[in-house]
């Protein structure tokens, strides 16, 4: 189907810089649209892989949370294994509901935030080295990457 979300990111792209931009008097809310247009070329390319990504990132997400939930070292805050033994538990969307697996990802990664400085205070410890490990491939593998500009 015509034009695709890579179409339209491409031509709200091109109207930002060739017909609004021209109009924009001040250096800084120059710049401030330049980087609205770059953000919106990000997502052009890279749009596509988010789905792939959230899925695979929340089964990693998963394993961590209930690794830290395993671990008996940690001094979690009261209810935060039961919170999450109940994520873990839960179904999980499919790329195909892309808002529910939106949604479901980020109740885990509030879960992880709760759960961090408690891994964090443990040190050394296979649990620590899971989270740490987890926040490589996140970033490794975040499929939204800036151009840097020459």
């Amino acid at each position: 189907m015509n034009p695709s979300v890579s179409d339209q990111l491409a031509a709200a792209r091109r109207i930002l810089l060739d017909l609004v931009r021209p109009h924009v008097d001040g250096e800084y809310p120059a710049a401030l649209l330049t980087g609205v247009a770059d953000v919106l070329a990000v997502l052009e390319q890279g749009w596509q892989r988010i789905p792939a990504f959230l899925t695979d990132d929340t089964a990693r997400l998963r394993d961590l949370l209930a690794r830290i939930a395993d671990a008996d070292v940690l001094d979690l805050p009261d209810g935060l294994r039961t919170r999450i033994a109940a994520y873990v538990a839960a179904p999980v969307p499919t790329a195909a509901a892309l808002a529910e697996l939106d949604a479901h990802a980020e109740s885990g990664r509030a879960l992880l935030a709760e759960a961090a400085p408690a891994v964090v205070a443990v040190g050394e410890h296979p649990v620590h080295d899971a989270l740490r490990g987890y926040f490589d491939v996140r970033i490794a593998e975040f499929p939204l990457r800036p151009t840097p500009r020459a």
